[in-house]
């Protein structure tokens, strides 16, 4: 017995069908255009299987997500002010649930444990305020288990308010890294390590490397306990910053 959704076909009756269609030629058949609606539907379908073929054979485990938004925004003394949904739920899955709950007096700055980072940072709101002009930062923040890219958009607003927009871009899925989870135990008495905001590299012995790469060096794997973890900027990403700053600021004076 078929299935109740199939039909059972006499295999005579299937040959005497293909012997009437071999017989037909092209002036037995009319061509009548598919609807447009229909046409592009099947035309979009066809470049999106495309696409997303050609994305798995050069970038495996890549994907493109917009699940994740963060933003914020901070007032003319750098306050932080107001802040989204996706900002309260990133600090809570990265382990500082401090940051979801600001009274709007605490500054930016305060979050920063690096002068380095928090110098770049001021050039760039500078740069925003000063300006009028948004500025695109794109930047890396890695979870454990995965590679994370982000689009950040700084926005200049009414009053010397600034608002902040990060998008998350693509993400690439790894074996999970504990020297980057928040919640591990730490040995407080530890030699930090420094890992770059922009692009999520780790300095170790004066250089600066992939994560996976200081995890085998430093022998993490065999730890179970991580050292400290501080946020900085490489030289390489903070020579970009600098330099994508001052053409903006060459751009307005020759305006």
């Amino acid at each position: 017995m078929p299935p109740d959704n199939e039909v059972e076909v006499d295999p005579a009756e299937l040959e005497h069908i293909d012997a009437l269609l071999r017989e037909l030629s092209a002036e037995d058949l009319e061509f009548l255009e598919p609807p447009t609606a229909i046409w592009n539907a099947i035309l979009a379908a066809v470049d999106a299987e495309r696409d997303a073929a050609r994305l798995a054979r050069t970038a495996p485990g890549l994907r493109h997500s917009d699940a994740l938004t963060v933003a914020y925004r901070i007032n003319a003394d750098d306050c932080v002010i107001s802040m989204g949904d996706g900002w309260l739920h990133f600090a809570r899955d990265n382990g500082a649930p401090e940051l979801a709950e600001l009274n709007g007096t605490q500054t930016l700055w305060s979050f920063f444990s690096s002068d380095t980072s928090r110098n770049v940072w001021q050039m760039i709101i500078e740069r925003v305020r000063n300006s009028g002009d948004a500025m695109q930062v794109p930047l890396r923040c890695d979870a454990p288990h995965a590679r994370r890219w982000f689009e950040m958009t700084v926005s200049p607003e009414a009053g010397e308010h600034v608002h902040f927009q990060s998008v998350l871009v693509f993400e690439e899925l790894r074996e999970p890294v504990a020297f980057l989870d928040a919640f591990v135990e730490r040995d407080a008495t530890d030699d930090e390590i420094a890992v770059c905001t922009w692009c999520a590299q780790a300095e170790y012995e004066g250089e600066w490397r992939e994560v996976e790469d200081v995890v085998r060096r430093a022998r993490l794997l065999e730890r179970a306990v991580m050292p400290p973890v501080v946020h900085g900027v490489c030289s390489a990403c903070r020579d970009e910053l600098s330099r994508e700053c001052s053409l903006a600021g060459t751009d307005e004076a020759d305006g």
